[in-house]
């Protein structure tokens, strides 16, 4: 009985065989030594790295719970949440606002979307070339690059949440805040500060 006999590899194509298993290889090493030199990263590293948006902490804010700030005589926030508790993601904050009183110059923000959602009274919204009556309940989107304003045309105080994304304005409130509550206001020191926040004043407030 005859026994087969395995034919024998070609030369050239063993020595590709044989070159590709040598890349592989020396592959596989650069791995291995990249893995184990790599530095871990430290703890002083951690402390200095911002936190990616959607790595905030988790809140729980009361009813008429939150940091209370007057942005102007007849407007008083109080923040829900601020940036460096959302990973960046957005603020929050309630805006309680006299009436009688005018609201800001019509403004853009080049850099961050803005969200309304009215939670008590009626306000006068304009949001691009659109002015519209919103009533409690009524809602808002103003992306980035988008000119808008308000104002309280409710007989009592009127109640707004506000919304920026992504978050990082609160600085600009609380400079412009100086400037707002001086008699009379120094309109070029708020448009420097509104600047310095990518911001922009486009037209004058909303009348009633």
């Amino acid at each position: 009985m005859s026994q087969h006999q395995s034919s024998p590899i070609p030369a050239a194509l063993a020595g590709r065989i044989s070159r590709r298993a040598t890349v592989a290889a020396a592959g596989a090493a650069s791995i291995a030594l990249a893995t184990a030199v790599a530095p871990s990263p430290s703890s002083a590293d951690a402390e200095v790295s911002a936190p990616a948006v959607g790595e905030g902490i988790a809140t729980i804010v009361q009813p008429g719970a939150g940091e209370v700030f007057d942005m102007t005589p007849a407007e008083r926030f109080t923040w829900k949440a601020l940036g460096a508790e959302t990973g960046g993601a957005f603020d929050a904050f309630e805006a309680a606002m006299q009436p009688g009183f005018p609201g800001p110059p019509e403004h853009i923000h080049d850099e961050a979307d803005e969200l309304f959602y009215v939670l008590e009274g009626s306000m006068r919204l304009k949001v691009g070339t659109e002015i519209v009556t919103a009533e409690a309940g009524a809602f808002a989107y103003v992306p980035r690059g988008t000119p808008h304003s308000w104002l309280n045309i409710h007989a009592g105080v009127s109640r707004m949440l506000t919304l920026f994304v992504p978050g990082g304005m609160r600085g600009f409130f609380e400079e412009a805040s100086a400037v707002h509550q001086a008699d009379p206001p120094d309109l070029e020191a708020l448009g420097a500060i509104a600047a310095r926040f990518a911001t922009r004043v486009v037209g004058p407030p909303l009348t009633l």
